[in-house]
């Protein structure tokens, strides 16, 4: 049962600085409520877990809070503060986002028109890539972790994705002479099975930035094509499906596509680390290219042309048993 105490109240202020307004989600784990900084008078995004109990529920908040102050991305969600209540309640302090996930968009919409996967995928590249030289891994990658963010003026080119939940995320120390340090330790599986790369399936050795550039590479091919790369009847049929079977070509699925994204897809998930890309950059680069582009990273969208985007948002906490996650989805239509 989750008790007021615990997921916060309206009018309640955190820390003298943050007053509670209304509840826009609630989960198994945490509560999220829209708040007004008090200080600077911004309407903010604030989060409570409410499984006091749970101490690994305590310590992935905990990661979050660590890895996400760290990162000034405009792909990324912006993370303020962290901390607990005077009532010893952890709670983190986000930007308020309004759009929907990319999971939720590609239910209504399927396929995506070349310009928007490929934006899309430059855009996740570039809020990886600002991860990986902080020392950050995301290690779980997926439409879900996505969000299509639109902000406040009418430009299409407004409409930028957000890269949400670095709650598994792993922290490494950077040195000078290293692309990206070893990660995580073996036999610590951790991700969502259609996104995670074989290495991280099999967990019998330390993974290492490469597992994000894999997840890249999936949730481009969903956008291009409308469909996964790899399905199964169970999860075990998955994992067996992506350790095993040859790679479906994009063009299989979308024969209008350039065949240069065969090629790319291949590179960006190859089951050998060391046929990958080596960093986010090169892969955004690679894309980019593959799909026929030229010129600067970022795609403009044509008015009339860019994604349709819901008015208001409802804020839903999708917490499974394994990972907790945040998910930002549109009202249900009547």
């Amino acid at each position: 049962m989750v008790h007021a105490e615990t997921s916060g109240y309206p009018q309640q202020i955190i820390r003298d600085r943050y007053r509670l307004e209304r509840m826009v989600g609630r989960g198994s784990m945490a509560t999220v409520w829209v708040a007004r900084d008090l200080r600077v008078g911004d309407t903010v995004a604030v989060k409570l877990l409410t499984s006091l109990t749970d101490s690994e529920a305590r310590q992935r908040f905990r990661r979050e809070g660590e890895t996400s102050t760290r990162l000034r991305s405009k792909f990324v969600v912006r993370l303020f503060d962290y901390g607990e209540t005077a009532e010893g309640v952890p709670f983190l302090v986000m930007e308020l986002l309004h759009g929907l996930t990319l999971e939720a968009y590609a239910r209504r919409v399927g396929r995506m028109p070349k310009r928007h996967a490929v934006r899309f995928g430059v855009q996740i590249a570039r809020g990886i890539a600002h991860a990986h030289r902080r020392g950050i891994i995301h290690r779980n990658l997926r439409p879900a972790n996505i969000f299509l963010h639109s902000e406040a003026s009418a430009s299409p080119d407004d409409v930028i994705l957000k890269i949400l939940d670095f709650g598994v995320a792993k922290i490494q120390d950077v040195s000078p002479d290293s692309v990206m340090p070893v990660a995580s330790r073996p036999n610590n599986v951790i991700g969502t099975p259609l996104y995670m790369a074989p290495e991280q399936l099999l967990g019998l050795r330390p993974v290492d930035h490469r597992v994000d550039l894999y997840s890249i590479g999936m949730l481009v091919f969903t956008l291009l094509t409308g469909k996964p790369a790899f399905e199964a009847d169970s999860t075990y049929d998955l994992a067996g499906a992506i350790l095993n079977k040859p790679l479906t070509k994009p063009t299989s699925l979308a024969p209008d596509l350039p065949h240069a994204l065969d090629a790319w897809f291949e590179r960006a998930c190859a089951r050998d680390t060391e046929d990958r890309f080596s960093r986010a950059n090169d892969l955004a680069m690679s894309l980019h290219q593959a799909a026929g582009f030229e010129g600067p990273l970022d795609i403009h969208l044509e008015p009339g042309h860019a994604p349709v985007l819901p008015d208001t948002v409802v804020l839903e906490l999708d917490v499974s048993s394994e990972i907790p996650t945040q998910r930002w989805i549109p009202p249900a239509e009547d």
